[in-house]
Parts: structure tokens; sequence; C-alpha cells
């Protein structure tokens, strides 16, 4: 196929892709009216207007403080991130490889606000964010007020990175009217989403993916991914980093065990620890007898664990980690 068929065959399904998101948000939209319309029939005329003046005496107040006391006002270049929550770095690879980002980028000079879908100020993830120096926007004024506060910091923001396609879709259309910058996003490999969707849902998910894809000035991948798609926009970047490597507390020879570390939330994940469990731990213990693996990790099958010595731990903390 020539470059030029291939070019028209892209925007033909970046366009169907358009289509059936608007018809999809068009949908919610009407719902969303219909409920409130129900909702507005049942008040009397007297108590909207003392809700219209309520809401206009708001609106001349003051900005309260926002949480720690910052009011998250930028002051130089910005790279604003856009995710569905604080990323959670002891909780899945992904999230990990997005805080060790978020460290670099302030590394290298620049601000960096982060504004999350689900507005919630998570522990201890807030704090760490805060404490690094990552202007965190979450908690209900953010919530109530994100648009505000992009339209008054808008010249300021140098950079916008996307790392969740739910929350690309709720803030990028009003983010792009006021902030004309480079957009890049952090692809999901296919095993990263979410299953038990319907067919309806893998189809608005597929065609908002492909809207990303279309729109980002660049898309950054870890692994495998959309490069036949979009190959002039691709770029494969490292999954992690470490700034500093904790020294051995103790020698090889006072250790014991096997530990893996990972989410089984990730379908490989799986597939590698049963692999593991088959084909290599036969070997490893005709060396090592009644070796024990334990497995630390979200989401871990009680299917996995029926061999003797081979254990799930669950989520374990990285403080605890060491106690394995």
């Amino acid at each position: 196929m020539s470059t030029e068929k291939e070019k028209l065959l892209h925007e033909i399904e970046y366009l169907e892709a358009r289509l059936l998101v608007a018809e999809d948000d068009a949908e919610k939209l009407h719902h969303a009216l219909r409920e409130k319309s129900d909702e507005l029939s049942s008040v009397r005329s007297e108590l909207l207007d003392a809700g219209h003046r309520h809401l206009r005496a708001r609106h001349h107040k003051e900005p309260e403080a926002s949480p720690g006391g910052m009011d998250f006002r930028l002051a130089k270049r910005t790279i604003l991130v856009i995710t569905n929550r604080l990323p959670a770095y002891d909780r899945s690879s992904r999230e990990r490889s997005l805080h060790a980002y978020l460290r670099l980028f302030l590394a290298m000079g620049y601000d960096v606000a982060l504004l999350a879908e689900d507005f919630t100020a998570a522990e201890p993830y807030m704090s760490g964010l805060l404490d690094m120096g990552v202007k965190a926007l979450a908690g209900q004024r953010f919530e109530q007020g994100w648009h505000s506060w992009v339209e008054q910091n808008a010249a300021h923001i140098c950079t916008v990175l996307v790392t969740n396609m739910e929350a690309a879709r709720r803030f990028m259309r009003f983010i792009k009217k006021h902030v004309d910058v480079p957009a890049l996003y952090f692809a999901e490999e296919q095993d990263e989403k979410q299953g038990g969707q319907t067919v309806e849902a893998q189809a608005i998910e597929s065609a908002m993916e492909r809207i990303m894809l279309h729109d980002a000035d660049a898309v950054l991948l870890f692994g495998e991914g959309q490069e036949k798609a979009y190959p002039a926009k691709t770029a494969r970047i490292p999954l992690y980093f470490y700034y500093d490597i904790p020294a051995r507390k103790t020698g090889f020879e006072q250790t014991n065990g096997l530990l893996f570390v990972g989410s089984f939330l990730r379908g490989r994940n799986e597939e590698g620890v049963r692999w593991f469990v088959k084909e290599v731990l036969p070997l490893v213990r005709q060396a090592l007898p009644g070796v024990k693996l334990t497995a630390v990790g979200e989401g871990a099958p009680a299917s996995l664990f029926v061999e003797e010595g081979v254990v799930a731990a669950g989520h374990v903390p990285d403080a605890s980690l060491d106690r394995f």
C-alpha cells in the first residue's frame, strides 16, 4: 500500500473514532441533562433564586487556600501531567515509572503539575508528591475549579503529558482550547487495559486511543506498541531508572528463597510466573532442594499457588520488601 493511501486510511479511521466517541459523549450528556431536568423540576422557584444568590456570592469570594497552604500558581515552564489518579508507585510498574519521570522533570528544572481524574488526595502519595515539589491538583477545590486553574496558568504550561485515555477524554478538550503546546502520550500496552469490558466499551476505548495517537505530538512507548500506525511519532523510553540503589544489608550466603515483585493485574506477569514455576523452578530445586518462591503483587490468582513452596504475599509496600 502506498504511503498516501496509508495516510488516508489512518485519517479515515481517526475520523470514525472521533465520531464514535462524540456519539457516546452526546448520549451521556443527554442522560445527564434529563436527570438534571427531573431534579430541577422538583425544586421550587424561591429555592432556585436563593441558590443563585448563593452562587453569585461565592463567585466574588477570594480564592481559598489550596492543600498544604500552597496556591499552586505557576511561575516557570511547567509540564502538566494528565492521569487517572495520583501515581501509586508501589502498586504498578507503570505508576512507578511515571513517578520516576516526575522526579526527572523536576531535576531538569521544570515545574510539574499533576491533574488526576479522580481528584483523590490519596496518602501516602499526595504527601510524597508535595514533598518532591509536584503540584498535585487533588481535592474538592481542584475538582470544582480545575478549569479556572488551567486558564490562570496557561501561559506557563510548556508541555502536556497524557498517561490515561479516560483522563484525556475528560480534560484535553478544554486544555487544548487554552494551551497550545506539544502533547505527549504515554501509550498503554494491551495487557495494561481493563478486562471484562463490554463490546461497546472496548470500541469506545479503542476509538479514544486512536484519537490520542492521532492528536499527540509524540507517543512514548515502554515496549512494543503502536509504531506501525504512527512510526514518525513513536519513541522508546526506559521503563525504569534509579537515582539510588540501596546497599545489600546481608551477604548472599545469608539469604534464602526467591522473590518475584510485580502486579498480577498485568497478564504478562502472571504468564511469566506460571512459566517460571513450570519450567525453571524444578531446575533450581535440583541445586537448592526445597527453595521457596514468594510472589509479591496485587491480583495473584489462587491457581498459581497450588504447588508447595510457591506462596503469594499480596501487596507489600516498598519499605517492607526487605523482610523477604
